[in-house]
């Protein structure tokens, strides 16, 4: 006899239903993106075996902290181009991010969602934060699925073997996530580690000042 099983619930398959959309969207936007879309994906999925995990859509939290377990790749230093900022974290500074349209997400602050890896050096505290004056513009988020926020503690994560972690043992970390904007932008992203802080730009669909162009820039937004 065959039994009827309902629908699944529980986080879990929260998540997964959640990563289905954000996989649709990709798809959706590949007519426009073409190798644009495929480039930016390429970016974390050439990390390993995990980085093909996605983040989820959902509601934005005031602040989150980064999962260590879902770290998905080790390396000795930061992947070129991303730039180190304080030396505990890199971040793409010199190129500006592609960005694909979420067709069903609810929150229109959150329309496009730029996929971009996160580095981390092993060991290292330190906090990304939406600064005021683009709160309600953008929000980020990395893990395994990603938890979008304004405000995201890093605290001295290390490498762990897990089912995401597909290299060995490295001074820096990398995980899947990225950014989420309601439209193109060059948006600011504040570093915070103990007593300094430094402004970063991010370009997401468009270039900030002296940045490379995205791959394809973001139409109608």
């Amino acid at each position: 006899m065959t039994r009827n099983r309902g629908p699944a619930t529980g986080p879990l398959s929260h998540a997964r239903r959640a990563a289905a959309r954000l996989l649709r969207a990709y798809v959706g936007p590949i007519g426009w993106t073409g190798r644009a879309a495929l480039a930016v994906v390429a970016t974390v999925c050439g990390w390993g075996p995990g980085a093909t995990a996605l983040p989820a859509s959902g509601v934005t939290v005031t602040t989150a902290t980064l999962p260590c377990s879902d770290q998905i790749n080790a390396s000795s230093g930061p992947t070129p181009p991303r730039t180190a900022v304080l030396g505990d974290v890199a971040l793409s500074t010199s190129y500006a991010l592609g960005a694909g349209l979420l067709r069903d997400e609810p929150d229109a602050r959150a329309r496009y969602f730029a996929k971009d890896g996160l580095q981390i050096r092993a060991g290292a505290s330190f906090d990304l934060v939406v600064p005021p004056e683009w709160r309600g513009r953008l929000s980020l988020g990395w893990g395994n699925p990603a938890q979008r926020t304004t405000h995201l503690k890093v605290r001295g994560c290390r490498w762990t073997s897990s089912p995401s972690q597909g290299s060995p043992p490295g001074a820096w970390l990398a995980f899947a996530g990225g950014y989420w904007v309601p439209r193109a932008a060059c948006v600011t992203v504040l570093v915070r580690a103990g007593q300094r802080q430094r402004r970063v730009r991010i370009g997401i669909g468009i270039a900030c000042p002296g940045q490379l162009p995205p791959p394809r820039p973001l139409a109608g937004t």
